[in-house]
C-alpha cells in the first residue's frame, strides 16, 4: 500500500494546495492512517480503525464510508472500491457498527435527477487516495471530484475540486448510518426516529438528527456553511409508518425546510471554477451550540490553515515520547501512538454544555471538557495506565467525566459511547481506572470522591445486577447470568480495586468487605482441571467441560475461553500460583498457554485471533498475560513473547492487527510493552519490566521531568534505574513520574 500517493492528473495548483510547511519535528509523517482497515489474511477480522481526518479526542471524525448503510464496523473497509460519501462521527477499532452521522457526497450528476436516484456513490482507487493525521484525500473517479477532508476538535471541513465544466452539486444525507450487529442484534439498522434540515440563509444549513441504536437515543446537531450560496435545490423526505412497503417519498423543491423520519438534501451551487469549502459544526446540544463550535473554531475558509492546526497538535501529542530506531520501527510505534490518542471523545460544547446520560443539558465547569467513547472493558488494562504516564492531565478530564456520569445517574458505566451506557460486556471497569486516577494523585480527582462513586457502583442495587448472587453464592450461577465466570472474574478485580482505595482512606470496615469479595475468583476453580468453570446454584460444576471451545461469544466466558480467563487474577498472583500448586506449576500452565493448540475440529470463533498457542492477542482477555512470568522463575520470557507478539502482529499494513483495536487498547498494549513496560495489575501503579524494542525512548512527561529508557540488544542484560541495579521486577508510577534513567544493558 503506497499511502504517499501521486494525483498527476489534477492541475499543478490543486497539488499546492496540498503542500504546506512541515514544522520543526514531524512525527506525523510516521503515521500511517490506513493500518487496521483491512481484513487479516483475507478473512473477516481487522483492526476496524478509520482513514479520515480527526483531531486528539475531538468530537468530530469526519471519514470516507464505503457502503450505505455499512456493515463495516468504522465505515471503512480497504477491500472495497466505493465511497457513498464522508460522515462526521466514528468509533475506532470496536466491534460494532454505529454513529456514521450527517453524510456528504459531492456529485457531478443533474440536480433534478438526484432525488430519483438511490445511488450517488463512486469508485475511487488506493493509488488515488492518501491520509495523514488530520486530512484525508480521494480522487472520487466516478465523478472526477477530488475531495479532501480535515478537521478541528468540534467541526469538520470538505474541499471538493470539482472538474471544469460540469455541475457542482451536493447530496446531505441524514438517513446514513451503521448498521448494529452484535450477538444480540444481528444485522439491525440504526433507527432514524427524526431529522430535520433547515435553511437560515442561501449559504446555511441547520438540523439535527435522533436515532436510536446502540446507544438507546442519541442526538446530533449541526451547523453547515458553504462557501458558495446554494443556487437550487431539492428536500426529500421518505414517511416509514411501519414497512418497507408502506414508505411514501415527498420531494420538495426549493423548500426552506423539511422535517421527517428519513431526510436528505440534494444542492447545486454555481459553477466557478473554484473549490466549494464546506464547514460543519457538531454539538449534542442545540443548533445554536453547533454554529457557536463552529465560530470559535473554525471561523475562516482557510482550508489549508486547518489542515495544518490539525497536524500540528497531532504533533503536539506524539512529541510526548521520542524513540530512536529505524524508519519502519517509528512509522508502526508513532500510528499506535496516533490510534491510542483518538478516543475517548469530548462531548462538551466550546461553552462546556453537554447532553447527560439523562438526556437533560447540563454544563460542565469553566474550562472543563466532557468525554464520552469510554470502552472501558478494553481500555483499563493498557491504555488508561498508559494516559497516566503521558496523557495525566487528559486521564484525570476523563476521570472526572465518568464521576460526572455518577453524579447524574447515580452510577458508573460500563462502557459509554455518545454520553450514556450501553450496558455492555462484563463487570464495570471504570472502577480501576477511577481507582488508578485517584491513588496515584491524578489532578483534580477527588479520593473521598472517587471512594463514594466505586462503591456505589459496586453496590448498587438494579434488577440485573449480579452483586445479590455474589453475596449468596461467592460466585455468579450459569443459570442467573451469561458470561457467569468472565463476570465472577471480573467483578473479583473490581472489588480488589474499591479494597484498595478503601484502605488508603482508613476505611478498615469497607476494605475488609471488599478484600474479602476480591476473593471470590477462588469458587470458580476447579482444582482437578485447575480451570476456572462455571457453577450451578447448588455448586455442581457445568458438564460437559471443553477448555477449548467458545459458546455464543464464549458463554461462559466472553470473547475467550477457559484457558483465556485461566489467569485473570491480576490482584492476588500468589493466591493464583497457590491454587495452581505453586510458582513452578504457575509458569508451566503459563507456558501450556503459549504451547497448546486444540484439536483442528475444535469449532473457532473470531474472538481467537491474533493466536500463539491458546494466547489469542486479538482481544482483550489475555493482554496482561505475559507479564505474568515477572512472578515466575524465568521472568526473560515476557521479552520473548512479547517480542514475538509486537514484531509479528502490529504492522504498517491495512491488516496492521490481529484484532479490534478497541478505542486505544491495542495500541496502548504495544506502546507499553515496545518501552519494556506493562501492568499486571492496571491499578496497582506498577509496571513488570520486559525489554524495549528501541535503543532508546524518552518520555516527555508534563512535570518536566524526562524519564528515558535504552536498551543494548543483548539476550542477557540487568536493570539499572538511574545507575543502580534494579533488584525488583517491577518499577512503579513514582519510579518513572520522578524523571530519569532506565537501562537495561
Amino acid at each position: 500500500m503506497n499511502k504517499k500517493i501521486s494525483l498527476l492528473a489534477l492541475l499543478p495548483a490543486m497539488l499546492l494546495t496540498n503542500a504546506s510547511a512541515e514544522p520543526t519535528k514531524c512525527l506525523t509523517s510516521y503515521v500511517n492512517p490506513f493500518v487496521g482497515t483491512g481484513a487479516v489474511d483475507g478473512g473477516s477480522l481487522a483492526g476496524n480503525t478509520f482513514p479520515g481526518a480527526t483531531c486528539p479526542f475531538g468530537m468530530v471524525q469526519l471519514s470516507p464510508d464505503v457502503e450505505d448503510f455499512s456493515v463495516h464496523h468504522e465505515g471503512y473497509e480497504y477491500g472495497r472500491d466505493q465511497i457513498f460519501g464522508f460522515s462526521h462521527t466514528h468509533q475506532s477499532g470496536v466491534g460494532a457498527s454505529d454513529l456514521q452521522d450527517i453524510l456528504l457526497m459531492p456529485s457531478c450528476q443533474p440536480l433534478e435527477k438526484m432525488p430519483e436516484s438511490a445511488d450517488q456513490r463512486s469508485t475511487f482507487s488506493h493509488e488515488q487516495e492518501s491520509a495523514a493525521p488530520g486530512y484525508y484525500e480521494v480522487m472520487l473517479s466516478s465523478h472526477g471530484i477530488h475531495a479532501e477532508l480535515t478537521a478541528t476538535p468540534r467541526t469538520g471541513m470538505h474541499r471538493y475540486t470539482f472538474p471544469a465544466g460540469r455541475e457542482n452539486n451536493l447530496l446531505l444525507d441524514l438517513v446514513h448510518g451503521g448498521v448494529i450487529h452484535s450477538y444480540w442484534q444481528p444485522g439491525q439498522n440504526t433507527a432514524l426516529l427524526d431529522a430535520e434540515i433547515k435553511f437560515t440563509d442561501p449559504s446555511t444549513l441547520v438540523g439535527y438528527k435522533i436515532s436510536t441504536g446502540w446507544e438507546r437515543l442519541r442526538k446530533v446537531y449541526f451547523c453547515i456553511q458553504f462557501s458558495r450560496p446554494v443556487v437550487d435545490w431539492y428536500l426529500w423526505r421518505e414517511y416509514v409508518p411501519g414497512s418497507w412497503w408502506m414508505r411514501s417519498k415527498n420531494v420538495y423543491h426549493q423548500a426552506p425546510v423539511v422535517h421527517g423520519k428519513w431526510v436528505k438534501g440534494y444542492f447545486q451551487f454555481r459553477e466557478t471554477g473554484e473549490p466549494l469549502i464546506i464547514k460543519v459544526g457538531l454539538s449534542t446540544v442545540s443548533i445554536e451550540g453547533a454554529a457557536r463550535n463552529l465560530r470559535a473554531e473554525n471561523p475562516s475558509w482557510d482550508f489549508d490553515a486547518v489542515r495544518a492546526s490539525a497536524d500540528e497538535r497531532w504533533n503536539h501529542e506524539l512529541s510526548r515520547i521520542d524513540i530512536e530506531g529505524s524508519d519502519e520501527q517509528k512509522r508502526v510505534f508513532y500510528t499506535q501512538m496516533y490510534h491510542a490518542f483518538i478516543q475517548p471523545n469530548l462531548f462538551s460544547d466550546v461553552d462546556g454544555q453537554f447532553t447527560g446520560p439523562d438526556h437533560v443539558v447540563r454544563k460542565m465547569p469553566q474550562g472543563e471538557d466532557y468525554f464520552t467513547t469510554f470502552s472501558l472493558w478494553d481500555t483499563f488494562r493498557s491504555a488508561h495506565p498508559f494516559y497516566t504516564l503521558v496523557q495525566p492531565t487528559r486521564n484525570a478530564a476523563f476521570v472526572r467525566s465518568l464521576l460526572t456520569y455518577y453524579d447524574i445517574y447515580g452510577y458508573l458505566p460500563m462502557i459509554s459511547y455518545w454520553g450514556t451506557d450501553i450496558y455492555c460486556m462484563t463487570g464495570n471497569h471504570s472502577i480501576p481506572i477511577i481507582v488508578d486516577a485517584a491513588l496515584k494523585g491524578l489532578p483534580g480527582v477527588s479520593r473521598e470522591k472517587a471512594f463514594e462513586a466505586v462503591k456505589a457502583t459496586s453496590m448498587r442495587e438494579h434488577e440485573s445486577s449480579p452483586f445479590a448472587d455474589i453475596d449468596r453464592y461467592g460466585y455468579i450461577p450459569f443459570e442467573t447470568q451469561a458470561f457467569s465466570v468472565a463476570s465472577t472474574l471480573e467483578i473479583a478485580y473490581n472489588d480488589a480495586c474499591v479494597a484498595s482505595l478503601a484502605e488508603a482512606l482508613g476505611r478498615d470496615e469497607d476494605a475488609a468487605y471488599f478484600r474479602h469479595r476480591a476473593g471470590n475468583y477462588r469458587n470458580l476453580f476447579d482444582p482437578e482441571t485447575r480451570f476456572f468453570r462455571a457453577k450451578d446454584r447448588s455448586g455442581n460444576f457445568m458438564e460437559p467441560f471443553d477448555p477449548f471451545a467458545y459458546g455464543p461469544n464464549g458463554d461462559p466466558y466472553i470473547e475467550g475461553n477457559a484457558w483465556q480467563y485461566r489467569f485473570f487474577v491480576p490482584h492476588d498472583m500468589e493466591g493464583l500460583a497457590s491454587l495452581m500448586g505453586g510458582p513452578r506449576e504457575l509458569e508451566a500452565r503459563l507456558d501450556s498457554l503459549f504451547e497448546v493448540s486444540p484439536d483442528p475440529s475444535t469449532p473457532q470463533s473470531m474472538q481467537s485471533s491474533g493466536r500463539i498457542g491458546q494466547y489469542a492477542h486479538g482481544n482483550e482477555p489475555v493482554h496482561n498475560y505475559i507479564s505474568l512470568y515477572a512472578y515466575t522463575n524465568h521472568p526473560e520470557k515476557i521479552r520473548q513473547y512479547a517480542h514475538q507478539v509486537m514484531l509479528t502482529q502490529y504492522l504498517d499494513t491495512p491488516a496492521g492487527y490481529s484484532g479490534n483495536e478497541d478505542c486505544g487498547q491495542m495500541s496502548s498494549w504495544f506502546l507499553l510493552s515496545s518501552l519494556g513496560l506493562h501492568p499486571v495489575d492496571p491499578a496497582s501503579g506498577q509496571f513488570a519490566l520486559g525489554y524495549p524494542l528501541y535503543r532508546k525512548a524518552t518520555l516527555h512527561l508534563e512535570n518536566g521531568r524526562t524519564f528515558t529508557i535504552t536498551s543494548n540488544g543483548k539476550e542477557k542484560w540487568k536493570v539499572l534505574l538511574n545507575g543502580r541495579k534494579l533488584d525488583s521486577r517491577f518499577i512503579t508510577y513514582q519510579d518513572i513520574m520522578a524523571g530519569g534513567v532506565l537501562e537495561f544493558r
